[in-house]
């Protein structure tokens, strides 16, 4: 076994990947997707076959910002079905675990795969939370009308993302809202969504949230999706007054 770790893939590295997640989902009918984000680092495991090698398990890591350096890594890993219960996953963890050996590890997974759960009891990881994916096609029913009481401001930051303050009249200082998106091609994911504690239950989240869509959709987006903590009802209700559907669900074990 050849074993690479790198933080930054080559497009004939990317390729690999989607073919053997995909060979996974005709195996399983899996959602779970491999995480390509900046800022991760991936380990990829491979076997010699004749003149050529074939990848048989990818695992990545998304590390925490730098902020939250006590934050838990999530970990992502697929391996070939004809592969599997031969130390190939094992190997990546291991070699994850060596480097990053001070982090906790979140490993993710969307339950469609039975012989997940056995890998993860025989490691110790323990359930920790589950989380949904919302999807929200951008159309122009999508971006219905709203009372108009905020004032938008929107600003890019450094990373590329959009950084979206909303202010009541009269009140320039502290926003009453804020949120994120930060787009990949005609696909935007919302994220960073809090509203200012002595305005909530007053109908502002969701004015902000209509008030994103409507500007995503002059924009020219199609999609945008966010990730939501499965605890959090009242933003999960939100979400899906607003016309965002699940379409993905999450569960997370703590390492």
């Amino acid at each position: 076994m050849q074993l690479i770790k790198t933080d930054r893939l080559t497009g004939h590295q990317q390729s690999e990947i989607n073919c053997l997640v995909q060979k996974c989902r005709d195996f399983r009918p899996i959602q779970l997707s491999f995480p390509f984000e900046d800022g991760s680092f991936f380990y990829l495991a491979y076997e010699q076959e004749g003149l050529t090698r074939k990848l048989v398990s990818a695992l990545a890591l998304i590390m925490p910002q730098p902020e939250s350096f006590d934050e838990p890594a999530e970990c992502v890993a697929f391996t070939l079905p004809s592969c599997r219960r031969k130390g190939y996953f094992s190997a990546l963890f291991e070699a994850a675990e060596e480097q990053f050996e001070a982090l906790d590890l979140l490993i993710s997974t969307d339950g469609r795969d039975e012989a997940v759960l056995p890998v993860l009891e025989s490691l110790g990881a323990e359930f920790d939370f589950c989380e949904y994916r919302m999807e929200l096609s951008l159309t122009e029913e999508a971006a219905s009308s709203c009372p108009g009481r905020l004032r938008l401001s929107a600003e890019v930051c450094p990373d590329s993302s959009t950084r979206y303050s909303f202010f009541l009249p009269g009140e320039d200082g502290q926003p009453a809202a804020v949120c994120q998106t930060i787009s990949f091609g005609s696909r935007v994911c919302f994220y960073g969504f809090a509203v200012e504690e002595r305005y909530r239950g007053q109908g502002l989240g969701t004015e902000a949230l209509i008030t994103v869509i409507r500007h995503l959709c002059s924009q020219g987006a199609d999609t945008l999706f966010l990730h939501v903590s499965g605890d959090n009802e009242r933003a999960v209700q939100l979400y899906k007054k607003t016309g965002f559907r699940i379409t993905e669900t999450l569960s997370y074990y703590l390492y």
